[in-house]
C-alpha cells in the first residue's frame, strides 16, 4: 500500500462507481461523466483522502519495522552448515517468507486487500 493512499482512493472511487445505476454507465458519454462524478471532491473528500493517507503510512511503518525485525532475526541466528536444509529455525523463515510474499501480492487493490477499512471511511463520512 504505497502511494500516500492512493489505491484506496481508486477503490473509493471504484465503489462509487459501482453503486451507480446501470444506465449510468451505458454510452462514452455517460460513462466518462460518471467517471469525473465518481472522482471529484465530494467522493474523494480531503478528509477520506487524509484518513487513506495515514493508513498507507501506517501500513508502510509497519511493513518496514517488520522487515528490521527479520534483519535482526537473521542476523542473531547461526546456523550449522550441516543443519541448515533441515533447520527447523529455516523452516520458520520460509514460512515467514512465503506468508509475507501471499500477503504483498494481494496488494494490487484496494478493494481486495482493505474493502472494510475504505468502506468504513465512506460509511462514517456519509452519516
Amino acid at each position: 500500500m504505497v502511494g500516500e493512499g492512493i489505491e484506496c482512493s481508486w477503490a473509493c472511487a471504484k465503489g462509487d462507481c459501482r453503486r451507480q445505476p446501470l444506465h449510468l454507465k451505458k454510452g462514452l458519454k455517460n460513462f466518462k461523466s460518471l467517471v469525473r462524478s465518481c472522482t471529484n471532491q465530494e467522493v474523494l473528500t480531503p478528509e477520506r483522502v487524509s484518513k487513506f493517507s495515514r493508513r498507507a503510512r501506517a501500513c508502510i511503518c509497519t511493513c518496514h519495522l517488520s522487515a528490521q525485525k527479520e534483519d535482526q532475526r537473521q542476523k542473531q541466528q547461526v546456523i550449522e552448515p550441516d543443519e541448515a536444509p533441515n533447520s527447523t529455525v529455516q523452516q520458520a523463515l520460509f514460512a515467514d517468507i512465503e506468508r509475507l510474499q501471499k500477503k504483498f501480492k494481494t496488494h494490487r487493490c484496494a478493494l481486495d486487500f482493505d474493502s472494510g477499512f475504505v468502506d468504513a471511511v465512506v460509511r462514517s463520512d456519509s452519516t
